[in-house]
């Protein structure tokens, strides 16, 4: 896999953009935690007048520590886990959002998995374009796509559990307007210090991942 570069405009890009948070209390004065992003206190996360589109991955794959058999599906991925390595959720949905007129907020949304130890430390997760082709059984530690910006960024927390809910806006606009190129998203964290964060990849139990896109 080729290393990420940002220049310094590619810096600031990535820096724009509601900021993430895991609770109240987290964001800075005046602003509270809404859909796990810090608004302007008082205001909604998304206009109220948008209609909700919920999108399911088409093709799925997690590349951890692990060594399974290719295009094996674990029952979670975890993120942050002192256990392992990097870990990486890779989610294509259909393009659902390509005729939509204008995209007001689109999430990528996890379930905590059932039954795990989580620690309360929280795990900053990545949301990036993936800038090549890919399959399920072809990904290994080894062999990953490259991935790009647009980038978006979440908090996982789970004690308690709670829903991994990451803004990818800017990454849905960007591949509603780059068809060609929309080779789905990346969810990515390094290995931490503690349990971790264990969310359901849906194949054992627990909802699979999905995509919420608010348009109007």
């Amino acid at each position: 896999m080729r290393p990420l570069f940002c220049s310094v405009l590619l810096v600031l890009a990535c820096s724009r953009g509601p900021e993430p948070c895991a609770s109240a209390g987290t964001c800075p004065e005046g602003q509270e935690c809404l859909a796990n992003r810090c608004v302007v206190a008082g205001g909604d996360p998304v206009p109220a007048d948008s209609q909700r589109l919920v999108v399911e991955p088409e093709a799925m794959a997690v590349v951890e520590g692990r060594q399974r058999e290719p295009g094996e599906l674990p029952a979670a991925v975890t993120f942050g886990s002192s256990a392992g390595t990097t870990a990486t959720l890779y989610l294509r949905f259909p393009g659902v959002w390509r005729d939509q007129r204008r995209i007001e907020a689109a999430f990528v949304i996890l379930e905590p998995m059932a039954a795990t130890f989580g620690s309360n430390e929280d795990v900053p997760v990545d949301a990036w374009r993936v800038a090549e082709r890919w399959q399920p059984h072809a990904l290994t530690l080894a062999s990953q796509p490259e991935l790009g910006l647009p980038r978006g960024r979440g908090i996982a927390r789970s004690a308690p559990p709670g829903p991994l809910r990451i803004d990818v806006t800017a990454l849905v606009r960007h591949l509603a307007k780059n068809t060609a190129s929309d080779h789905g998203i990346a969810l990515r964290a390094a290995a931490g210090d503690a349990a971790g964060a264990s969310f359901a990849t849906g194949v054992a139990g627990g909802r699979s991942p999905r995509l919420e896109i608010y348009v109007r």
